[in-house]
């Protein structure tokens, strides 16, 4: 529950974060809808671990920087909504591994489906990511 607080902080600081730009006449550049394709690929293939496009030039930088990025940029508007907080744990979901990873190296610990419902249970109780050992 607490990734899904974060993301849906980070979607509505970014929604109220572009229409500020906007409203100050600043357009966000839009990438061709095959670079788009490109970062759907690299962000399904490597998850956090993904080098994405950030502009039509085709320059690439670390899924983790870019968050960084963009969190700093959400900041003020996150802070205005009340979900700066929430915004915080993106980048922690980010030092911890996706959901997925964690689990399996929870799999690969265990070598059988404890592991990974151990994990996800420990998680639950926590109310955030946990490092799988």
């Amino acid at each position: 529950m607490t990734e899904l607080r974060a993301l849906s902080a980070l979607v509505h600081a970014l929604v109220e974060t572009v229409s500020r730009d906007l409203d100050r006449g600043v357009a966000p550049e839009v990438l061709p809808r095959e670079l788009l394709e490109l970062n759907k690929w690299r962000a399904s293939r490597f998850g956090t671990d993904a080098d994405l496009v950030v502009n039509s030039a085709g320059d690439v930088a670390p899924f983790a920087q870019l968050l960084s990025d963009v969190l700093e940029w959400v900041r003020p508007a996150g802070v205005d909504l009340g979900c700066a907080e929430d915004l915080s744990v993106c980048a922690q979901m980010v030092g911890a591994g996706s959901q997925v990873s964690r689990l399996r190296v929870a799999f690969s610990s265990a070598s059988d489906l404890r592991g990974p419902v151990r994990h996800a249970v420990a998680e639950l109780c926590a109310g955030r990511p946990l490092r799988a050992d």
